[in-house]
């Protein structure tokens, strides 16, 4: 039985957990938090769909110190939470790599599942070589695996596009091994081809409230920031041609103006509407992920709180209308299409005015 360890108590890091337990590994949980590391066997898995729900229920596991379950992994998946934003973002990374690398024995292998920018695994490798004395340019020992959600990539980053059979069986098969910065490449071009179409739809519908996107066709808040931590680090990291800077640094003030005219449209809403600040209570409806590796959603989320704490006062997180026993009215911006259509079937919500933040923001 092939044992792993994965180093993170993220979404993505229980997702795949999970996925490798069923798969017939031996795998271990490390929550860095804690610094301890939980067996977690397949019926685990099977009965947590994912590490919230683990959290909360806080099932006794079997546990092993995190420097005993790094040692003896064949393979060291690493997934952390990252909390930090910019340059100390990089800083937080780099200081978990090495406290998940700091014990990994010859023989085994690091599989990189957070984002780097373009060149960023160079880093890392050079990073791991320094903690263990691992060369990774000279064995098949580090990959780079992107993880994005529930997302698992097709390809497998390695230096040369060397393979290891023994990982792709792991991972279910079918994956492709292609070259390091081949890898680090198209995971930049996936990001910001997303992005393209985002800031497209921005742009182009900032000022069409009357003639608002189709419903079918709608982008919510929530999925215009999906990828923005690694569009931070390509721009940290890109030295090329102007014309793709000129894409990444537009995509990044495209989304933070989105955000600032969200906020006013908030403002302009009320007073067109006859309605009185100290009447009105403002409530943000989306329902983020708080464990996964990327902090983007979070930050984004206290940037509009403030913002429109500034302009409106207090603003609360609206989960259903259960339990707002006011005489004010109540206005919530709906940041996702999933917590949009849960409003539109609240049974208690018909009494509510509901701001959709997509790019056809009402002006």
């Amino acid at each position: 039985m092939v044992k792993v360890t994965v180093y993170g108590y993220s979404t993505e890091g229980y997702a795949l957990a999970s996925r490798l337990a069923e798969n017939g590994a031996e795998v271990h949980l490390v929550d860095e938090s804690t610094a301890s590391a939980v067996r977690l066997r397949p019926e685990i898995a099977k009965t947590y769909p994912n590490v919230a729900t683990l959290i909360d229920d806080e099932p006794l596991l079997d546990a092993k110190p995190v420097k005993a379950a790094v040692a003896e992994a064949r393979y060291l998946f690493f997934t952390p939470r990252i909390r930090k934003t910019g340059a100390e973002a990089r800083t937080e990374i780099s200081l978990k790599f090495k406290d998940a690398t700091a014990h990994l024995s010859e023989g085994g292998t690091v599989v990189y599942g957070a984002p780097v920018g373009l060149g960023g695994n160079a880093e890392y490798m050079e990073l791991l070589k320094h903690v263990t004395g691992i060369d990774a340019t000279e064995t098949v020992s580090y990959h780079y695996y992107p993880l994005e959600g529930d997302r698992q990539p097709d390809t497998i980053g390695s230096v040369g596009g060397r393979e290891d059979g023994e990982l792709a069986k792991l991972l279910g098969g079918g994956k492709e091994f292609i070259d390091m910065e081949a890898s680090e490449r198209m995971h930049a071009v996936r990001v910001l081809s997303k992005f393209a179409r985002v800031i497209s739809a921005i742009e182009i519908y900032r000022n069409s409230g009357r003639s608002p996107m189709p419903p079918g066709d709608e982008v919510f808040l929530d999925s215009m920031v999906d990828g923005l931590f690694d569009l931070q680090l390509i721009k940290d990291s890109y030295q090329g041609a102007k014309a793709a800077q000129y894409l990444i640094n537009g995509s990044i003030r495209g989304i933070e103006g989105y955000v600032r005219r969200l906020a006013d449209s908030v403002r302009t809403i009320i007073r067109e509407n006859g309605l009185k600040v100290s009447r009105t209570e403002i409530a943000l409806a989306w329902s983020l992920d708080r464990h996964g590796m990327r902090s983007d959603k979070m930050n984004i989320f206290q940037n509009l709180t403030d913002r429109l704490q500034s302009h409106t006062g207090t603003v609360l997180e609206y989960a259903s209308m259960q339990g707002f026993y006011s005489d004010k009215t109540m206005l919530v911006v709906a940041c996702s299409r999933a917590d949009y259509n849960s409003i539109r079937q609240d049974p208690d919500g018909s009494g509510i005015v509901v701001i959709k933040a997509v790019p056809a923001i009402p002006e």
